[in-house]
């Protein structure tokens, strides 16, 4: 399967195992923007609701997108992602609730109020890419049913 050097769009996952998020940690995507998880996501370590690892020479960048499944790990885990040492995440949330996780290596916890609520989501383009039942569900991007 060929993965192309950045990503935009909608992603589930469900899973298990070592640095386990949204995408594999070996793949060298330098972008990721506009996208949510909703999954849940068990793992040992490294292990976030939208990323496991993040930086280096993994990610460099990760913009408005958010996860809200929950995430369990024996260690170094996150809502939105499990470890970056220098990755850039701008304008990205997960659910402090329904994930379980407190902490993340990137972005901001909102409650799940909080995160049902559009005037929370930065600088996030609601006219063309995402759209919200506000108080009733998470953003869907816009082409979503």
């Amino acid at each position: 399967m060929y993965f192309s050097p950045s990503l935009n769009g909608l992603l589930h996952i469900e899973g298990e195992g070592d640095c386990p998020g949204i995408l594999h940690p070996r793949r060298r995507w330098r972008s990721k923007h506009n996208l949510f998880a909703s999954g849940s996501v068990n793992g040992r370590y490294f292990v976030g609701g939208l990323i496991g690892t993040a930086g280096d020479y993994h990610l460099s960048y990760v913009e408005n997108s958010y996860s809200v499944g929950r995430v369990q790990a024996i260690s170094q885990s996150g809502g939105l992602i499990g470890y970056s040492p220098n990755a850039s995440i701008l304008n990205s949330y997960w659910d402090i609730n329904t994930s379980g996780q407190s902490q993340s290596a990137g972005g901001e916890g909102r409650t799940t109020q909080q995160m049902q609520t559009q005037s929370n989501y930065v600088e996030w383009d609601f006219m063309n890419i995402w759209r919200i039942n506000q108080g009733q569900d998470y953003p869907r991007l816009a082409w979503q049913p």
